[in-house]
């Protein structure tokens, strides 16, 4: 019965720093020019560096589908492989102007001559996300006050204001992209969305494109599912219109869609995206791209969850196949895989074969990505919940209480990969028979998905029901009940987990009757939509053979 946490992988990347000095040579000679020639060239070239560790800075959160997936070295050094290829230029020489551009914002930095924007990205590209965004914002309240300073003026007056507009959403853009590298998401969707209402789709597109997709992407992160849809939907759309639909971005776009309208609960709208992400990779990319290859991933989650079993795991293997030749053992996408597959081996019942990948994932995690990072506790939740389900409750509880403290300081208690692992834990406890730590852990994963989610979602109904179980509110589970079958159906998904709520209800109550109708319903249910081999049906029928007994 615990919560399963597959990696739907998003989106999310980077900057490597590389030597070497900026010297004006032609054909091994040094060019002789004037001084005013010289000042104009030297400028000429920073502006240029500056756009280059500016696309850098932007890459670092639209690294394919890797979303969290990947190290910070990873993330810049996949950035600086779609940098190269949209200049056209090699890893080296990007690396080259990345690393003259620090060299010249550094020394102008000592002369008392660098702007706070350069500042920021200069610190961006050395990693320091802290400062990144302190200058970034400093750079958006001097472009603030321009624009607005510009309004008063009558001469020049729209020209001042356009410049200083399009320097405020760059600081504020830079903002947003710092605080996303550093997971700080809720300060990043501050300045994404300050940044977005500037922009103009029509006189500056990838501008607008860029902005909203980056602030769908930290809304996703950081569980406001229902806004990252509405947000991803309209950027989707713009470059369906401006770029074709079958361009890297729009795939992009295309993924991030398909995660939210499952995360909404829209399953029949996500596995159509899906499949479309999936084809037109395996035809513009290859089927071992890494982009690829993270569309096999997604499907197979997808697929899992409607109880094919058997077809999820011919793609998770495929997945994991392909990442442990290209990319390694350890690399966090193929980490991702291991975990993916060794949740569904549980789904299956195989335990033996699922907890030493579990191990693996949660190892290569922490070795990798660091303790406190969220694919790191998700591994945490997961093995904790293949603890409980062998017998060691010891281990169990230890991993449960770590993931949770350390997401409730990072993502913080309303997230909702912080609200899983409390409603894990609480089932953990309920079946301990520690009703007390129960109920305060189902009401905070309630609160938490009630808020992000909605009433309507199916992660907060779910945590309802568990709290509900522990509140022993018989009347209001009936009511409820009825209220499901009359609007869903008595064989959908959500009725079916209800009614297998409520037989377990009875049957703690000794009220067998009961207990047994209310499985029956369940499993007919599960088995019709689900198939034989899915947990959920596995779990009712086996409850419904004990109430036979």
């Amino acid at each position: 019965d615990s919560l399963r946490r597959y990696a739907l992988i998003g989106t999310t990347a980077a900057i490597a720093i590389g030597g070497g000095l900026w010297l004006l040579k032609k054909q091994g000679s040094e060019i002789k020019i004037e001084v005013g020639e010289t000042k104009q060239l030297i400028t000429d070239a920073l502006a240029e560096n500056r756009a280059i560790v500016a696309r850098l800075a932007s890459l670092y959160n639209e690294t394919g589908d890797l979303k969290e997936a990947l190290t910070v070295e990873q993330k810049f050094d996949r950035a600086i492989e779609r940098t190269a290829e949209a200049e056209k230029k090699t890893k080296g020489e990007i690396l080259a102007r990345v690393d003259t551009y620090i060299a010249n914002v550094r020394e102008r930095e000592k002369q008392g001559g660098a702007d706070f924007y350069d500042l920021g990205l200069a610190a961006f590209a050395e990693k320091n996300f802290q400062k990144a965004t302190d200058y970034a914002i400093q750079a958006a309240d001097i472009a603030r006050k321009d624009r607005l300073t510009a309004k008063d003026q009558k001469e020049h007056a729209a020209q001042q204001e356009r410049t200083a507009t399009q320097a405020e959403i760059k600081a504020l853009k830079l903002a947003g992209d710092a605080e996303v590298a550093a997971i700080h998401y809720p300060k990043a969707i501050a300045h994404y969305r300050t940044a977005a209402a500037l922009c103009d789709q029509t006189a500056e597109p990838d501008q607008w494109s860029r902005v909203h997709f980056n602030l769908a992407n930290a809304l996703e992160s950081n569980g406001n599912l229902p806004e990252g849809m509405e947000v991803a939907k309209r950027v989707l759309t713009h470059r369906e219109r401006t770029l074709g639909s079958e361009h890297p971005d729009t795939l992009e776009a295309v993924n991030m869609v398909a995660i939210l309208r499952w995360a909404n609960g829209d399953q029949a709208g996500a596995e159509t995206l899906y499949r479309r992400a999936l084809e037109a990779r395996e035809r513009t990319l290859g089927r071992e791209h890494p982009d690829t290859l993270n569309s096999v991933n997604n499907l197979a989650v997808f697929v899992a969850e409607n109880g094919d079993l058997a077809a999820a795991e011919t793609l998770y293997r495929r997945a994991l196949e392909a990442y442990e030749r290209t990319l390694g053992r350890d690399h966090p996408a193929t980490s991702n895989s291991v975990n993916n597959l060794a949740n569904l081996l549980s789904a299956k019942g195989d335990r033996g074969g699922a907890e030493p990948l579990l191990r693996r994932a949660l190892e290569a995690r922490e070795r990798t990505l660091g303790g406190e990072h969220p694919n790191t506790l998700q591994s945490m939740d997961n093995l904790a919940n293949m603890l409980s389900a062998n017998g060691d409750r010891a281990g169990a509880e230890a991993l449960y209480l770590r993931a949770l403290e350390a997401q409730e300081r990072t993502l913080g208690s309303e997230h909702p990969g912080t609200c899983f692992t409390a409603c894990n834990a609480a089932r953990f406890y309920q079946e301990g028979k520690d009703y007390p730590k129960a109920k305060r852990l189902a009401q905070q994963a309630y609160t938490g998905f009630q808020k992000k989610l909605g009433d309507g979602h199916k992660w907060t109904k779910m945590a309802k029901n568990l709290l509900l179980d522990l509140a022993g509110a018989e009347p209001l589970y009936l009511r409820a009940l009825e209220a499901m079958e009359h609007t869903l159906g008595r064989e959908h998904q959500d009725t079916c987990l209800y009614a297998f709520n409520m037989a377990r209800f009875y049957q703690d109550r000794k009220d067998h009757p009961e207990a047994k109708r209310l499985a029956e319903q369940a499993y007919t249910g599960f088995q019709k939509k689900l198939g034989d081999e899915h947990e959920y049906t596995k779990a009712a029928k086996k409850l419904l053979d004990e109430l036979r007994k």
